[in-house]
């Protein structure tokens, strides 16, 4: 099981390491739902131990000359350091079962991953959001019985999950509408997501998930943009706690003027990694060689799992870079995530990878053979270049190009 907390927009848990052989017990904290060091094993009712489920003999108890520290230990089943209840069953306050009103807290009184966890007095009332818990079962390998779906059903290529963040307030609602009209851009994927942070019907009967906090965004830094990167910090973690993403090999994030074609995309993918299109590894890939653009970002699901495990390590990454695709891009360096370069994954206007506009608007060349084109603001421009693209054919595949633009290969158009 789980023991998440239960009152957080993140999906926050109780986590613990086992600790090394030749030092005393490791520290116990709060780490991102799904990691492996916050599963456990413990008893259905009653007082019991919270053993690890990742390291057999090990279990949680109370240490400390004030016994109010937490740690990963030996288990011992008559010790009446390591027995620990839920107040209410399967929810509330994780006791101590013999201390006198003591219950798991964080140290600081935080409750985002990596803060350490203490025995604090009891609050029963109000509710505490550090002291609050639920159990949950451990989700099973989601992804691993999707694909044996797939494979039963004769579908080949990889799978992509689709994704979105739409502004309400803006032409952002029209364009999504429009796209899922028509089926085209990410409603072309396997599988899809719209988040904002207000319900708004796309479709007759469907609506878009809803994350929470404010999407608006400053504009500054170098290039006068938006610093977007606590709005997309949100997104990820709304991504990750939904779940839907881990059923698929990759996840795509577009932007709403972004002209799409995932079938290039699959190909592109199912040409460099044959058979079934993905490198079951961690990798995202990168669409200019200036580092990566928030157009249209991609990276397989084995990248997002080492996000949601390791995000903490993104925290002074975020303090540094305002711009979500900037962040992305050094979060999934600091984590050690591959980088492909994928230079035809994205044109844009207005040489912003050394690119060349085609015409006096500055808009992308949409007969050009690239999975995505950037930008255009409005639904007629859009499916004008849309609709250019997708009367293009080649004979030979479609592979990654990792060669940057210039003036031998026509800068890429």
């Amino acid at each position: 099981v789980v023991l998440r907390l239960a009152n957080t927009v993140a999906a926050v848990c109780l986590g613990a390491r086992a600790p090394p052989s030749t030092e005393g017990g490791a520290e116990v904290s709060l780490a991102p739902c799904g990691s492996p060091s916050t599963h456990f094993e413990r008893p259905g009712e009653g007082n019991g131990a919270i053993r690890l489920a990742s390291q057999a003999g090990k279990c949680l108890g109370v240490s400390g000359a004030n016994l109010k520290d937490l740690e990963v230990v030996d288990c011992d089943p008559q010790s009446e350091q390591q027995a620990f209840r839920l107040t209410k069953g399967n929810k509330g306050l994780l006791k101590w079962s013999h201390g006198e009103s003591k219950c798991f807290d964080t140290e600081n009184g935080r409750v985002d991953a990596g803060n350490k966890m203490v025995l604090k007095d009891c609050v029963f009332w109000p509710e505490k959001t550090s002291q609050q818990f639920v159990v949950e079962d451990v989700p099973k390998p989601s992804k691993v019985r999707d694909l044996e779906q797939r494979e039963a059903k004769n579908i080949t290529g990889p799978s992509l999950y689709c994704v979105s963040l739409m502004l309400f307030w803006t032409y952002e609602v029209d364009m999504l509408r429009s796209h899922l009209a028509k089926k085209v851009g990410i409603f072309a994927c396997d599988d899809w997501a719209v988040y904002s942070n207000q319900t708004v019907e796309l479709a007759p009967g469907t609506q878009n998930s809803v994350m929470a906090g404010s999407l608006k965004a400053k504009i500054g830094g170098k290039y006068h943009t938006a610093l977007n990167t606590p709005v997309f910090r949100r997104f990820w973690w709304q991504l990750i706690k939904d779940g839907k993403a881990w059923k698929h090999d990759w996840i795509v994030k577009m932007d709403p003027d972004a002209v799409f074609f995932p079938d290039r995309l699959k190909e592109m993918l199912a040409n460099e990694y044959p058979p079934k299109g993905s490198p079951n590894a961690a990798v995202w890939l990168n669409n200019c060689q200036l580092g990566l653009h928030g157009p249209i970002e991609v990276f397989t699901t084995e990248a997002l799992g080492i996000y949601q495990d390791r995000v903490a390590d993104c925290d002074e990454v975020a303090k540094k870079h305002g711009q979500e695709d900037v962040y992305l891009d050094r979060c999934f360096t600091a984590l050690g995530v591959v980088k492909v370069d994928a230079l035809n994954l994205l044109l844009e206007s207005e040489w912003a990878c050394n690119e060349r506009p085609s015409s006096s608007s500055d808009m992308p060349p949409c007969y050009d053979r690239q999975v995505s084109f950037h930008p255009f603001k409005t639904v007629k421009s859009y499916f004008f270049c849309h609709d250019r693209a997708a009367k293009m054919s080649w004979r030979r595949p479609l592979y990654i190009n990792s060669v940057a633009p210039s003036k031998r290969n026509h800068h890429h158009a």
